[in-house]
């Protein structure tokens, strides 16, 4: 993907197998090397990127991963089994885009990235059921959203604690977390195509324990129900507001206060509730829809990145590291 007027001189990215590059103030364009010089040293570069971008994920995430297995034990133990989990995943597209596939790219970050990737991979696993809002995209679409299905009756004009659970599948003393991604660009990254990563939001809903079952959770306004913050145990939620479109389903929510709005990448939704002396979860998968039909969607619209370009970012990264510490060794 080519940027900039290039009858001007000013391009940069790339056009079918030309790369456009600015060198010594002039435009100057270089064929695109699609096979690695050295497929064993690459290969090595791949594994480890994928290993990384698995544990800034793991770090996005660690709110949600640290305590969402119902059979493994909190904490570590946890995060180093869903960053296991993950580095095969990652590592499986990007061998495959090392081989031409995806349009050579893949969902890793440069080692030094704060920001996770889009992948689908598992982020709870447990006995709990699954309740009606899930991550969804209208057919063809390549972005996410989340919505309640099957829609509300209509009618009512009000959601009350027995309400609940025929219209969200769960009852009301369930913890429900939202998970997902946005695409976030990396300007940092002086590369031919844009470096992208993704940032993940965390959102949980718990409603206050020994309401009335005539209370009111939502109320339909404008053709929305909103959420009654007053029902919301604070302590130990961060949605602040959460509207349900009655027409169509789509389910919008604001974190401490801050609306998460637009379309994702990938997304979850995790149901906890403390069931008989123990906490349960629901078997849930960070969706991510991995149809990539161009380069341009794998870039934006996931958020990956041209494998050969961060192998190149990785390896100067590496040789930067070795010089420093040459440079501030003490001599003998």
């Amino acid at each position: 993907m080519a940027k900039g007027p290039m009858i001007l001189g000013m391009a940069r990215g790339k056009v079918g197998e030309l790369v456009f590059k600015r060198l010594n103030g002039e435009q100057i364009t270089v064929p695109r090397v699609r096979n690695p010089k050295n497929p064993q040293s690459d290969a090595q570069t791949v594994r480890r990127l994928a290993f990384s971008s698995a544990v800034k994920l793991a770090q996005q995430l660690e709110p949600v991963i640290s305590n969402s297995w119902q059979s493994r034990k909190y904490g570590q133990p946890s995060i180093n089994y869903f960053v296991g989990e993950a580095a095969k995943i990652i590592g499986g597209y990007a061998m495959r885009a090392a081989t031409g596939d995806y349009y050579g790219f893949a969902p890793i970050v440069p080692y030094n990235s704060m920001l996770g990737v889009c992948v689908p991979v598992r982020i709870s696993e447990g006995t709990l059921s699954s309740g009606n809002i899930r991550p969804f995209n209208a057919p063809g679409s390549p972005v996410l959203s989340f919505q309640l299905s099957p829609l509300i009756p209509q009618g009512p004009e009000t959601i009350t604690v027995a309400d609940f659970l025929g219209i969200f599948g769960v009852p009301v003393d369930t913890q429900i977390t939202f998970v997902c991604g946005k695409v976030v660009p990396m300007p940092e990254y002086d590369t031919p195509t844009e470096v992208n990563g993704v940032g993940y939001s965390i959102g949980r809903l718990n409603f206050k324990t020994g309401l009335a079952s005539d209370t009111v959770l939502f109320t339909l306004s404008s053709g929305q129900f909103e959420l009654e913050t007053s029902a919301v145990d604070a302590t130990r939620s961060n949605i602040t507001a959460l509207t349900i479109s009655g027409p169509s389903g789509s389910v919008g929510f604001a974190i401490d206060g801050v609306t998460v709005s637009g379309s994702f990448c990938s997304a979850a939704v995790i149901y906890s509730r403390y069931v008989d002396g123990e906490w349960r979860r629901s078997t849930s998968e960070l969706k991510a829809l991995i149809g990539v039909d161009s380069a341009i969607h794998a870039q934006s619209y996931y958020g990956w990145n041209d494998l050969a370009e961060i192998i190149d970012i990785s390896r100067k990264s590496a040789r930067a590291v070795t010089e420093t510490e040459f440079l501030n060794k003490e001599p003998n």
